[in-house]
């Protein structure tokens, strides 16, 4: 996206970005798990890890050259909600 600060919605994907978060849901087709690769706004990327929420469940994720990767359970027709934030 051009900028930070962003908000898209289509029928299966969501995404919400401030400079210091971002969330969405995403409805899969299929059955299979897969990986969300987000590029982090900037007051994310330049940390070495960040809270990352997925269904509820919050772990805390690397961040690799201003990005980090979510693995998201196979749910199909079922939103998968996920959020990124700084930790606390």
């Amino acid at each position: 996206m051009p900028t930070e600060t962003f908000h898209v919605r289509w029928p299966r994907l969501r995404v919400a970005s401030t400079p210091a978060s971002m969330a969405g849901d995403v409805t899969f087709i299929g059955n299979s798990a897969a990986t969300l690769t987000l590029a982090l706004p900037s007051a994310l990327r330049v940390l070495p890890m960040v809270s990352a929420t997925v269904n509820g469940t919050t772990t805390v994720l690397p961040v690799a050259d201003g990005h980090v990767e979510l693995s998201l359970p196979a749910s199909p027709d079922v939103p998968i909600a996920w959020s990124v934030e700084a930790p606390s």
